[in-house]
């Protein structure tokens, strides 16, 4: 496993996340002020997002279907549990967007290879017991 997002696992084949990139930092307001720089006044923790990015091969490896399940955890927006393949908890994560591009369509208009971006933002929250239950049971089943 490399990493694992609610219900998605991805591992080399046939899902897999080839790059991930981190964001953090802190957030400040300026204030304009004449004669001098902007002062800026600290207003807390930036938003934590990470960007993972991966390639699908559906022709050679299957796993098609997985874009449906991304897709529909960016349209529910739901928390999912965000882990790493070495077991560390990353925390709860929104999918806010999913972005694809299909190259080298076949006749029925899949690419042959289809990368995808995942742009997560951390959240403090934790999902309702509802959708927390959803994810087990996508785990178990």
């Amino acid at each position: 496993m490399l990493y694992q997002l609610g219900i998605v696992t991805f591992e080399v084949t046939p899902v897999n996340v080839d790059s991930v990139h981190r964001e953090t930092g802190h957030d400040f307001a300026s204030k304009a002020i004449v004669g001098a720089l902007k002062p800026r006044e600290k207003m807390g923790e930036a938003d934590d997002r990470i960007l993972l990015t991966g390639t699908l091969w559906p022709h050679k490896f299957g796993g098609i279907g997985t874009l449906d399940d991304l897709r529909e955890m960016a349209r529910g927006g739901e928390l999912q549990k965000l882990l790493r393949g070495d077991g560390v908890d990353m925390g709860w994560y929104l999918l806010e967007r999913m972005v694809e591009t299909h190259d080298y369509l076949d006749t029925a208009g899949i690419g042959r290879k289809i990368a995808f971006n995942l742009f997560l933002t951390k959240s403090d929250q934790r999902p309702s017991q509802q959708a927390a239950l959803t994810t087990i049971y996508g785990l178990i089943g």
